[in-house]
Parts: C-alpha cells; structure tokens; sequence
C-alpha cells in the first residue's frame, strides 16, 4: 500500500531551506538597496520593487521555518510568476532605462502591492478551506476498463474535432504554411467549425493522455501509448507556438510523476525544470513565427538564439511585454477609456451559447478604443494580465475584490486536493489545475474561466461514470 503523501519537505532540507532563502533573500535585498541609492531613477519606484520582493518573500521563508513549505502549493507558483511579471520585468526596464508611461509606472506598481496583499488576505483566509471540505469529493472503487474506454472516447472526439478544424480550415498544408495560431483564425463565424466546441477541443486531449498515463501505470503496464499521445501533442503545441499549453504539460507530467511517488522534488530538481521552462518558454516567442511549412531555414539559422532569449525573457518590449501592458491598462482607464464595469465576466455566461446559434455573439476580443489610442504603445491587442484584466473593470475596487476572490479560489483548489491526497482522482485533477496558474496571472482570470472546464471536465466525468459502473 502507498505511503499517505508527505506535505512537508523532509527534515534535513528543512533544516537548510529557510538559511537558503534568507542568504538568498539578504544578498537580492543589498542589490536593491546598492542600485536605489546609486540610481538616478527616482525613489520611490525602488522602494515599491524592494517592497514586492519583500511581501514575496516572507511565505517562503515562514512556511519554510515552521517546517510546512510545499512546493507544489499554488502560492509558489503564483509567487514565482508574480515576481517575474511584477517585480523582474519592471526592474529590468528601469536598469536598462527604457521605462514606458513613467508617469504611471509607479501607480502600477502601487496597484500591484495592493493586489498582492489582498491575494494573501484571501488566501490566508479560512474561506477557501471551509469551500473545500465542502465540495464532494469522488472516491471509493471504480472500474478501470470504464475509465480507459471514457478516456480514449475524449481523446477520439478531441481529435477528430481538431481535424475537422483543420480540414474547415483550408486543410493541413494550408493550416500549417501560415505561422503562430494564424490557421482558422478568420473562418466565417457562422459555420460550426468556428464555435470553441471545435476549435477549442484539443485541450481535452491533455487531460485525456494523463487520464490514459495514469490508467496505464495502475495496471502496471508502461504506458507506451499514451506516453506518444503525451509527446505527440507536446510537439504540436511547440511547432504552433503556443507558449500556455507547452507550460501546461511540462509542469502537469512534472508535478504527476512526484503526486503519485508521495514525494517532492529537490532544489536541483526543481531549479533544472525551472532553467528548461525558462529557455523552451523564452525563445518560442521568437522561433514561433517560423515554425510553419515553407518557413525559411536561412532566417531560422541567422537567429542568436542567446540574445533571442535575454531579449524576450528580460528585455522590456513596447511592443508588448506583460508589465507594459498592465500599465497601458493603468493609463487608459478611465481616463481615456470608460470602465468594463464587470462586461468581459458577464460575457462569460453566455460564452458557452455555440456561435453557429448566435453567429453576432460578442467576443472576448480588445475594444478598438484601446488598441488605437495614440499613448497606447503596445498598438495591439495584448494580455494585460490579471491586474490589468480587473483593473479595466472598476479600478483599484476590483482589484481588491478579484485578487480576494483569487486567494480564496487558490486555497480552494489546494486544500480539495489535500482532503485526499492519495486518491487518483484528485492527484489528476490536481495536477492538471496547477499550471493552469500561467493562464490565470499571465492572460486573465476571464480566460481561465474560458479554457479550464475544457481541461476538467473530461477528468470529473471519467472518474464520475468509472465509478458508477462499478458499482
């Protein structure tokens, strides 16, 4: 019988962990301090990037000293990502000069301390615990046959569905001639193949190969096909350029080959996945809009792939880095711009209504008012990320409200896990809810709305039916 999941990390890293991080900490403080002071930048703007670090800090390092730091917590995830987004990149503009709406540039990253400390005040709360224990957990016998046949029944849907697309398309030589998710993009919406039930289907094929891994490890079988399901749709994803997706599988198999061992990686283990991530997610931007048939070798070839990946992953971009963005939101509303006042999460209630049926259905696209106003120097549609994505609705108001909400969902989500640590159905569904992080602080909660049932669905329901049969 397995080992009940071990929450904690073991005693001797525990014992090292919280003199790491303070080194860590203490030397990463001094840099701060060494370039305010040195700075001609003004004061106030290292004081708020210092104040970041610091609020990033501490749940580490506390969680850490009393000996209850876990590494596949989404506070981690979440604060890793927040501290690139939000702490990094704005640093890396002010030591490199290039700031962008200065003007502003202090007030984003006021909003984004008070964000952050209102995600804590929600997710340190007792709300997202009680929510937990009060959802229904599935367990008890099911039938494995069940879940292999429902599993490959997605698999088979999901694939057809994305042919079909393809096919609708214009076929596959003319969907994959052009680069970076240009294929279909202007299919009349007003044929079924332009609804998201198609188009957006393929994400059931992640859960789906991890339904059929899973199944495959339990009857002590290698797993050989889903595993080439696996890295058949990992390779699509790189060659289509899609950044969120490609994430979602690295970290999903990483943190399900540690859920089901009841162990946790080690820092080395933890800094190689990281390192990978870094670069594959660094230089995709750059590569992606080669990555189609045709695409010449020669320009492929002329490309540094060093400074390509220090000038995507570091460098501030006016053309569209996640920091700029989210402070072209702070300049626009609601100066220049009206408010959404809660629009884009309404739209989320009659997103599911298929466009075929409603062919002038309102989309999630950018407002052309933002797109083309003249001190917006991205002139594109971008996403603003999740500060930006409540603050276009009602300001520093939703702010507070969202990222409350934010740290409670969180907290939900972890602790329904913890209920039952051990049992299949909440490691997979665990691990396929925790890269979803990326969507949800990189592009917005509303898109995370969009695409997560995609993704959990066809686990519920496998597990939902599996169970009933065998009983």
């Amino acid at each position: 019988m397995r080992q009940l999941v071990s929450l904690t990390i073991n005693r001797n890293s525990a014992r090292k962990s919280p003199y790491y991080l303070i080194t860590v900490w203490t030397l990463i403080i001094s840099v701060f301090l060494f370039y305010g002071l040195s700075s001609q930048v003004r004061l106030e703007i290292w004081g708020l990037l210092l104040l970041t670090f610091a609020l990033l800090s501490l749940p580490p390092i506390v969680a850490a000293l009393q000996n209850r730091f876990d590494i596949f917590e989404p506070l981690y995830l979440w604060m890793a990502l927040w501290l690139y987004l939000f702490c990094f990149r704005p640093l890396f503009s002010v030591l490199e000069g290039t700031i962008v709406l200065e003007t502003y540039f202090s007030k984003a990253l006021v909003i984004s301390i008070i964000g952050l400390i209102y995600f804590y005040i929600g997710y340190f709360s007792r709300v997202g615990r009680q929510l937990a224990f009060r959802l229904p957990l599935i367990e008890g016998p099911y039938s494995s046959r069940v879940l292999r046949i429902d599993a490959l029944a997605v698999a088979g849907l999901a694939l057809t569905l994305l042919v079909a697309f393809i096919q609708a398309s214009g076929g596959f030589t003319a969907y994959f001639s052009v680069p970076h998710k240009q294929g279909g993009r202007y299919m009349d919406a007003s044929t079924i193949f332009s609804t998201a039930y198609v188009w957006q289907a393929h994400e059931m094929l992640i859960p789906a190969s991890f339904l059929l891994y899973q199944n495959a490890l339990e009857r002590r079988k290698a797993g050989s096909f889903p595993l080439f399901m696996f890295f058949s749709l990992l390779a699509f994803y790189l060659f289509s350029g899609e950044r969120d997706y490609t994430f979602d599988m690295i970290v999903s198999m990483f943190v399900f080959h540690y859920l089901r061992r009841g162990k946790r990686p080690s820092l080395i283990q933890i800094s190689i996945i990281a390192g990978m991530l870094f670069v594959i997610l660094g230089l995709l931007p750059v590569y992606r809009m080669y990555f189609h048939l045709g695409a010449d070798l020669f320009q492929i070839a002329a490309i540094n792939p060093k400074e390509a990946l220090i000038g995507q992953a570091l460098e501030t971009h006016p053309s569209g880095d996640e920091f700029t963005a989210y402070t072209t939101t702070v300049a626009l509303f609601p100066d220049y711009i009206n408010y959404g006042y809660g629009r884009a999460y309404l739209q989320l209630f009659i997103h599911w209504i298929p466009r075929p049926l409603w062919p002038s259905k309102p989309g999630f696209e950018n407002r052309p008012d933002y797109i083309n106003n003249p001190i917006n120097p991205i002139g594109a549609g971008y996403s603003d990320t999740i500060l930006g994505d409540f603050y276009s609705q009602f300001g520093v108001i939703a702010v507070i409200l969202g990222m409350f909400i934010s740290g409670v969902l969180w907290k939900t989500l972890y602790c329904y896990y913890k209920r039952s640590p051990t049992s299949p159905f909440t490691q997979l569904l665990y691990t396929i809810t925790l890269p979803t992080v990326l969507i949800y602080i990189a592009q917005s909660p509303h898109a995370w709305i969009s695409q997560y049932p995609f993704f959990i669905f066809p686990v519920i329901s496998a597990f939902l039916i599996a169970r009933r049969k065998r009983q």
